[in-house]
């Protein structure tokens, strides 16, 4: 299975299995400045005029990592950032496999960029475990027999449902709130 260039080098970095205490850690700024540049070349590569393939993959992989994050609290982007980028990416995708041109226009460029550079947030803040944890869901993700998209199930969870979902990470933070205000009496 493919691991993503970053989730690699944070490997390396470490050198040994990390500690709970690294763990618990937001990640070295060495390492994240290094994923940082590692993902904004993925940009660059996606440009018109250089269309290379890998970095098509690598834009989506990012995003798909960034969406696991942001699930779990990390960034305040809003979900229509990540529909935008996938609608972007699939139509993208569908082009490039019929004129096998894997590039994006100028549009869809600044769509992943608001994507890249949310990721770059999430990034000066997430601890290791949390981005262990990410990589871990998006290599699940990408081994996975039918691929569905998280972001398509969301959207479409929230639509069959027919009333704004409430989302669960404010849920969970509220159960917290009332469990610790219990205690506390």
């Amino acid at each position: 299975m493919l691991q993503s260039f970053s989730s690699i080098t944070y490997r390396k970095h470490l050198r040994a299995f990390p500690s709970p205490k690294q763990l618990l850690l937001p990640m070295p700024t060495e390492v994240t400045r290094h994923i940082s540049l590692s993902n904004h070349l993925a940009l660059v590569g996606i440009a018109r005029r250089y269309q290379l393939k890998h970095s098509f993959n690598e834009v989506i992989r990012i995003t798909y990592l960034s969406y696991f994050l942001w699930e779990t609290g990390f960034g305040d982007a809003d979900i229509g950032l990540f529909e935008e980028a996938e609608r972007v990416m699939d139509s993208a995708t569908d082009r490039a496999t019929k004129e096998d041109a894997w590039f994006l226009d100028e549009a869809e460029l600044t769509v992943l960029k608001r994507v890249v550079s949310h990721h770059d947030s999430q990034l000066d803040t997430v601890s290791a475990k949390a981005y262990f944890e990410a990589t871990y869901r998006l290599n699940a993700l990408l081994g996975s027999k039918n691929g569905a998209s998280p972001i398509r199930k969301r959207t479409y969870t929230k639509s069959v449902n027919d009333t704004p979902a409430k989302d669960t990470l404010l849920v969970s933070k509220q159960a917290r709130q009332r469990k610790v205000q219990k205690h506390n009496k």
